[in-house]
């Protein structure tokens, strides 16, 4: 019996680990879930007084006997017993009562549920505060359809073991008290054969809510699975379709499908062996209690509206036990989702904020990078020993083979990653002392992925500055020839975009990107490959138009286009996480056979002295 109680302790602990965890946000709601306390507690003694009017029709009006339970309430209406005052005030009184109760449950209802949407609000978006706060590599680490089923369907459950259930089990569980007391005070022996199947009771769920747990988990792991399934493969449609593989993908998707299925089956069936405990359990004890309770009416020891009272009661009492099953293995789903919840909430970014960090308001754009190492898992370095100084005001291309190590060398600069060694630094100072935010403000990047939004052109691109005003807008997307894209569609700026820039070409998501970088007007500006998906006409035009942005600020552009190396101030060639070539571009084209072979495969200048050999490595 001991172990048994520990294995019930321990199947309840998740659960209790959940709620302590959100009880914060809980305690923010504490004015609405009072006022719904009372209305449960005023709920609570409608319910228990429903039956009473009933019973004294049955006593003082139908049999005119006087109970033994109820005496001194008939004794107070002793004056109108037998008369159809005396019942048309029993029943007023008993209409009375319902409309009370139903009006206090509804009020309960209302606040608790207002309570539990406002909580689900704030943990919803602290989570997803949260997650943006996570470094990139997070979420090219974690399958993004699982996590929009945490951020939507589990705080959503969640919902019922924070306040709803919480509630609900509290005045049932007083209703429960209150009216054994009551049977108690009417006859104590039929209080006992009542009260004889709750301990059974109570066993049954508790155990059936160890085992539902356990399934649930199952069953939102599979879930989560399931939907990062379908974001994937949604997200590689075109992919799909031209490779003709739609039945290959739709057979997968149908076996993740099935897993969820059966371990949804599962929980079902668990919970459905719970209300079947709980069912035949109480029946029993309805059956004992009528059976025993007849006898003492044929003895003369008990009236009939008493035992009305009692059975109206009783099935009162089971009810609550039967409603804390259901509540026992809503909780039980709620707590795993809970938990699926936590795991994100209490995730912290390595990239946040020193304790001592000095704000910022400007700065002049000097960056060096000091034996910079930065590691990928299982000792892959993306860069090894990098030390480099760029002066403000530079323009810098960084060229290389694909995976050298380019991109990684923008990111850390607005501190998209920490290196795992060295320092970063600009204007001297190292980047992880300055308040992250302040840091960010003064860099405009334009990523190899533009990143657009299910927005409008011109929300797209005003997402570069908060608070631009409409005017400094359209010159950056005038700038940018995202006024070119406008113009041909009936919108204008104000044409939408669909999800992830989908509607519009490879070329326009860059000129949206790159007029991000021209409103975001700071003095550090870095491009990865901004110009990949415009042809070399475009680019030069584009190039001209954004020289006046670039002028006088530290600008680091990663590029695999080389015929037009010479408008930068400093090349620097990047190979295998190591800088081998940097300086002006005729001195690094002369003197790095690496630029010199990268030259030549792309047709830039015709070279004698290229090793064929470079050129095929590449």
């Amino acid at each position: 019996m001991k172990l048994e109680f520990k294995k019930v302790l321990a199947s309840w602990l998740p659960m209790l680990r959940v709620f302590k965890r959100f009880l914060p946000f809980v305690k923010e709601e504490k004015r609405r879930l009072t006022l719904a306390t009372i209305c449960m507690v005023f709920g609570t003694a409608t319910t228990l007084a429903t039956p009473l009017p009933i019973a004294l029709v049955f006593d003082g009006v139908l049999f005119r006997k006087r109970a033994t339970g109820l005496s001194e309430v008939v004794k107070e209406i002793d004056h109108v017993q037998g008369t159809p005052t005396a019942l048309a005030m029993l029943c007023a009184a008993y209409l009375g009562i319902l409309a009370l109760d139903a009006l206090f449950d509804y009020l309960r209802a209302v606040l608790a549920a207002t309570a539990a949407q406002r909580i689900v609000y704030k943990i919803r978006r602290a989570t997803f505060e949260n997650l943006l706060r996570q470094p990139v590599g997070f979420f090219q680490a974690q399958r993004g359809g699982d996590l929009l089923l945490r951020l939507t369907g589990d705080i959503a459950m969640l919902r019922d073991l924070l306040v709803p259930s919480v509630l609900e089990a509290a005045q049932q569980a007083a209703v429960l008290v209150g009216m054994i007391l009551v049977i108690l005070c009417i006859a104590p022996k039929l209080a006992l054969v009542a009260v004889g199947v709750i301990p059974l009771l109570t066993l049954a769920f508790v155990r059936g809510s160890k085992k539902l747990s356990e399934v649930s988990r199952e069953q939102r792991k599979r879930e989560g699975k399931l939907a990062a399934w379908a974001a994937e493969a949604f997200h590689a449609i075109g992919i799909v379709q031209v490779f003709n593989r739609e039945e290959d993908v739709a057979e997968q998707f149908s076996s993740s499908n099935r897993k969820s299925l059966k371990a949804g089956v599962e929980a079902t069936r668990v919970e459905a062996r719970i209300g079947r405990a709980v069912d035949i359990l109480t029946g029993v004890g309805t059956c004992g209690v009528l059976i025993w309770g007849a006898f003492e009416v044929r003895a003369l020891r008990l009236s009939a509206g008493d035992l009305l009272v009692i059975m109206t009661y009783l099935r009162q009492v089971y009810k609550p036990l039967r409603t804390l099953g259901k509540v026992s293995a809503r909780t039980a789903k709620a707590a795993t989702c809970g938990e699926r919840v936590l795991e994100v909430l209490s995730l912290e970014s390595p990239i946040r904020d020193a304790a001592d960090a000095r704000p910022v308001n400007s700065l002049h754009g000097n960056i060096s990078f000091e034996n910079v190492v930065v590691s990928h898992g299982r000792g892959q370095r993306a860069l090894d020993g990098v030390s480099v100084e760029i002066r403000a005001g530079e323009r810098v291309a960084i060229v290389g083979p694909s995976g050298a190590g380019k991109s990684t060398f923008l990111t850390l600069v607005p501190r998209l990653m920490d290196p795992t060694s060295g320092v970063v630094r600009v204007d001297g100072l190292d980047v992880r002392s300055l308040r992250l935010r302040d840091l960010r403000e003064q860099v405009a990047f334009a990523m190899q992925e533009p990143g657009l939004l299910g927005e409008t052109l011109r929300e797209n691109v005003a997402f570069g500055r908060l608070g631009a005003s409409g005017d400094e807008v359209a010159m950056a997307a005038r700038r940018a020839g995202v006024d070119l894209i406008a113009r041909t569609r009936p919108e204008g700026l104000d044409a939408p975009v669909s999800e992830r820039g989908a509607s519009l070409s490879g070329g326009e998501r860059q000129r949206v990107a790159l007029a991000r970088v021209a409103l975001r007007n700071a003095p550090i500006v870095l491009l990865d490959e901004p110009f990949s998906a415009l042809d070399p006409q475009r680019q030069a035009a584009l190039e001209e138009a954004l020289a006046p942005l670039l002028e006088g600020r530290t600008a680091l552009v990663v590029t695999h286009r080389l015929e037009r190396l010479s408008q930068y101030d400093r090349v620097l060639v990047v190979s295998e996480g190591r800088i081998v070539g940097d300086g002006p571009p005729q001195e690094v084209s002369r003197t790095c056979a690496l630029l010199r072979a990268m030259l030549a495969a792309q047709g830039v200048e015709s070279r004698h002295d290229v090793n064929p050999l470079e050129v095929e490595a590449l």
